[in-house]
């Protein structure tokens, strides 16, 4: 899922890797204004071709799930992130153990999860809706 993700926001990026080092802008600000103006020109019928041709898996439930799951992370990432280190993730220290944590983009009702595991309460990201779907399949 991660590699259709990364294949729906790969023009996105190279698009505001373009703009970056040409804004007259400072340097902390120069990526948060290049992402916003190549979220300007994003094409999201490439990116859910991308997604779906990524994905593989056609004709189910859960391709139908991961599908929109991966959608809905790639306009949060394009429409709503500030830069793409904001979409890959800073880093957080979990029990002791440094992790990336990536965008958290999808809102959930009852969050039932430990502390230590919540990064930023009540959402949760791309990986932990897949692996529900996964689950969901299995049962």
């Amino acid at each position: 899922v991660m590699s259709a993700v990364n294949a729906a926001l790969s023009p996105h990026r190279s698009l505001a890797a373009l703009l970056i080092p040409r804004l007259a802008v400072g340097p902390h600000e120069a990526p948060i204004f290049g992402w916003r103006i190549a979220s300007y020109l994003f094409d999201m019928a490439a990116a859910r071709e991308a997604i779906s041709e990524a994905i593989g898996v056609r004709h189910s439930d859960m391709a139908r799930r991961v599908c929109a799951a991966a959608e809905h992370f790639v306009k949060s990432a394009v429409y709503q992130a500030s830069s793409n280190r904001e979409v890959v993730g800073g880093t957080a220290n979990v029990g002791g153990v440094t992790v990336r944590v990536p965008l958290q983009c999808f809102a959930i009702r009852a969050d039932s999860r430990p502390h230590q595991v919540v990064h930023t309460r009540g959402r949760v990201g791309v990986r932990e809706v897949v692996q529900r779907a996964r689950l969901d399949e299995a049962a």
